[in-house]
């Protein structure tokens, strides 16, 4: 065999073992999110019913930012004094409890499908009609 033909058979075989080398590394994101999730929420480490501490760890209250966005405005009746109104109403705050090792940047959200598995502010309307 000719001396460049070695090295395009070296070459092709140095191809072949980092192909199946990068195949193996491949992180299952699902699989890893699912892990997280297990450790975060599994039984007896998670309490939803206790709401997070305040800042810095502290005793004080969860601070608790929303926004709100009006949508559309359907109906207004000045006789009844009633309007029906469309609202995306979000919420944020932060719990450090839900921390999590996320694969150095490539893991950015986990998706909870089960929200009442974590705690959640109270939410409501004290004039609201129905909703």
């Amino acid at each position: 065999m000719a001396p460049g033909h070695y090295f395009w058979a070296i070459f092709y075989f140095a191809c072949l073992c980092s192909a199946s080398l990068a195949n193996n590394a491949k992180v299952n994101f699902r699989e890893k999110e699912k892990k997280i999730l297990d450790q975060i929420l599994g039984a007896g480490k998670y309490d939803a019913r206790i709401r997070p501490s305040g800042i810095n760890g502290t005793d004080g209250p969860a601070i608790v930012r929303i926004n709100l966005f009006v949508r559309s405005i359907m109906t207004i009746s000045d006789i009844k004094m009633e309007y029906s109104v469309q609202l995306t109403f979000r919420e944020q705050w932060l719990d450090e409890r839900l921390k999590f090792d996320d694969i150095g940047g490539r893991l950015k959200y986990l998706t909870l499908t089960e929200a009442n598995r974590v705690w959640m502010p109270d939410l409501f309307f004290s004039n609201e009609k129905e909703g």
